[in-house]
Formats: structure tokens, sequence, C-alpha cells
């Protein structure tokens, strides 16, 4: 069966990414459904699929290595599939928690623009919050309801004992680091 799949890593529907007139016309946009499939964070009962091509050719991952990939990544697909393709080309088939700890500082100091499109995706309330987040845990009550569930759908912030936090190194580096810019 033939068929085209499209996928965007994007919270931004589609006729805003490439809605333009002469395209939303074609016979092509007729095939999009208008009601998108929204992909949440990975969560670790996914790894399993998540890694299995790299399973498939022969590498590894201790038990340290697969937290750690959630705890510098929260599960968010574009940076967990870039953490992956970075250990991949590294070619070590045996991956600790060292290593990925790494590969997450690596894709830090690269500054890829991936980052800067996850963080301009949020709105500046939501960077504001991830911003105050970072200084301390933020109870819930104190986190409007819309925010709280965006980010947490994002895989951009947890709910811990202590109140939301950002628990994603990834994500928590950059906005240290260009959070001050938020208005």
């Amino acid at each position: 069966k033939n068929g085209l799949t499209v996928l965007t890593g994007s919270d931004r529907p589609l006729r805003e990414l490439c809605g333009d007139e002469a395209t939303m016309n074609s016979e092509v946009w007729k095939t999009f459904d208008s009601t998108p499939l929204r992909l949440g964070p990975f969560n670790p009962d996914d790894w399993q699929d998540v890694v299995s091509p790299m399973v498939d050719e022969g590498f590894v991952f201790d038990a340290a290595a697969v937290t750690e990939a959630f705890s510098q990544s929260g599960g968010v697909p574009v940076i967990m599939c870039a953490m992956l393709n970075k250990l991949r080309q590294k070619g070590t088939h045996s991956i600790s928690r060292n290593e990925v700890i790494e590969t997450a500082e690596d894709i830090c100091n690269s500054e890829p623009a991936y980052l800067g499109e996850l963080w301009e995706h949020c709105d500046t309330e939501e960077q504001s919050a991830l911003v105050s987040i970072l200084s301390e845990p933020m109870k819930a009550s104190k986190l409007p309801h819309e925010r709280r569930r965006s980010l947490t759908q994002k895989g951009y912030v947890g709910e811990t004992r202590k109140g939301f936090q950002c628990s994603r190194a990834i994500m928590e580096k950059y906005a240290e680091r260009y959070g001050s810019s938020v208005e």
C-alpha cells in the first residue's frame, strides 16, 4: 500500500507552517487530516520501541543510561532522537550513563537550531514560567492550568513532591542561557 506520512516537530497547525494560498488550494493539501495527531514526550514504556533500530544494530544501553536519557531529554522526541543519533554516530555499542551525559553536553554546547525552535514554540508566558521554575520548583497552584498543561505535554516540566520543576536538563540549560531575554 502506497502512502505519505508527514511529521512536523511543531505545536503549530500545518496551515501555519506551510499554509499559503497556493498550497492550501492544491490537491496534495486535501490529503492532510485537519485534526493532527499530537505527539507528546516519550516515556520509559516507549524506550524499547524508540531504540529498537539501534538495538538491531547491536547497541546496548545500561539501566543508568536509560534513566539519564530521560533526565536529559525529558522524553521530548526531537531531543531524544538527536541524542540517540549522536550516540549512534559515536559508534560505541555499549552505552553508559556518562556517554549520555557527554552527548547531552555536546548538544547544549553546539546550540543546534532545533533547541531555539523548541524555545520559540513556547509563548512568552511559558518561557517566563520555565525561567521561574529554574529558580525553584513551582507549586501547581501558582502555575495556571493551561500553562502547566502545555509545558507538561511538551515534556519541559514534570511534577514532583516539591512542585513543578524543569527536570529536562537540555532545555533547562537552554532556558538558563536564553531565559534572561524573556520580557
